[in-house]
């Protein structure tokens, strides 16, 4: 996307100079380098893809105040005061996410996942080059873990053990490599499977294990939580794309609910095993809320004790009105993106 930037920065100049572009092009290239920290490119997602909040949060002043660091170092005149350059610094952040999540780093793997959990189902921007730039990420995000999904799936012959060695410890070790390799390909080829049949007996069976009940008795807003939550905890993730479609089978009728409603729904049975399950991204749901919109809102009924008066703290950290209307399958999928979402942030943290 760094190509494109002269095509995406006219959201901020309708005419920009050579030289501009250029000065641009190098502060993002040298930011990209910032994103091997977890809250800078977590910040980086949530900037890009729902903008600064009102109320400018401490994680979104640090990774802003980076950002302007870098264009500065190349455009010593340009402002430091973050309200007066939010547009900037958004579509600076956009096209730096998108270069990273294209880009060969694992790590880019939490961020396109969790580009598709804020983006979810809040509405894209008014402005149509701003909607196209979010668009183009969401293309980047889903091509990114589509591709590694595949990658976690596909069944490779397994290999055949070659051992070679002219003495006992050598042969020892080359026996004890073989194995493993041997080992890991069937590890493989097992979860692949187990996969398979995990989730299609999970939708023949039309029975949610959270509840112990029938998905067809449960009212819309439940099937809309536990739908979402139970087939992420079944997928390996990357989920293939296809994957979604489960969710189809399970929240039929497809109800229209308010973001009011899932959350008078999400009784403290149905989303503590949720917030359990996301104990590892606390941080990040806490600090990055509008990328995990509504695991910020369960969250935060837990902890209040189910209390109300949530709806305008939701607003102001999410950026998502309390009043959006959505169908079960849509609402249901926005979860299940962010559980995925959760789950891949968990194993990055594992693997650090």
């Amino acid at each position: 996307m760094l190509s494109q930037l002269a095509d995406h920065y006219r959201i901020i100049n309708p005419s920009p100079s050579d030289a501009v572009i250029t000065q641009r092009s190098e502060s993002i290239v040298e930011f990209l380098k910032a994103l091997s920290e977890p809250s800078i490119r977590y910040s980086c997602v949530e900037v890009a893809m729902t903008g600064f909040r009102t109320t400018i949060s401490d994680d979104q002043l640090a990774m802003a105040n980076l950002l302007t660091e870098c264009i500065k170092g190349k455009q010593p005149s340009f402002a430091s005061a973050v309200a007066a350059n939010a547009m900037e610094l958004r579509v600076c952040a956009a096209i730096a996410l998108s270069e990273y999540i294209s880009s060969s780093d694992e790590a880019a793997i939490d961020v396109a996942a969790l580009a598709i959990a804020a983006a979810g189902v809040r509405p894209l921007p008014e402005d149509r080059p701003l909607a196209a730039l979010v668009e183009q990420i969401l293309r980047s995000a889903t091509t990114r873990l589509d591709t590694s999904g595949a990658a976690r799936r596909k069944r490779r012959p397994l290999p055949i053990p070659n051992i070679t060695g002219g003495d006992a410890p050598t042969v020892a070790k080359s026996a004890e490599i073989a194995v493993k390799e041997l080992k890991d390909a069937v590890t493989s080829h097992l979860m692949a499977d187990q996969e398979e049949l995990q989730i299609l007996w999970w939708v023949f069976g039309g029975h949610s294990v959270t509840l112990a009940k029938p998905f067809k008795v449960l009212d819309a807003g439940k099937r809309a939580v536990l739908a979402g939550f139970e087939l992420a905890t079944r997928v390996i993730v990357p989920p293939t794309s296809n994957a979604r479609q489960f969710l189809l089978a399970i929240t039929a009728p497809d109800a229209q609910l308010s973001v009011q409603q899932i959350a008078q729904a999400a009784t403290t049975d149905v989303i503590q095993p949720l917030k359990l399950q996301l104990k590892d991204c606390a941080k990040l749901i806490t600090s990055n809320p509008a990328t995990m919109p509504l695991a910020w809102l369960f969250f935060r009924r837990l902890d209040s004790g189910m209390a109300g008066g949530w709806e305008s703290e939701f607003e102001q950290k999410t950026q998502m009105s309390s009043q959006l209307k959505l169908g079960v399958s849509a609402w249901s999928e926005q979860i299940f993106n962010e559980c995925v979402a959760g789950k891949i942030v968990s194993e990055a943290m594992t693997e650090q």
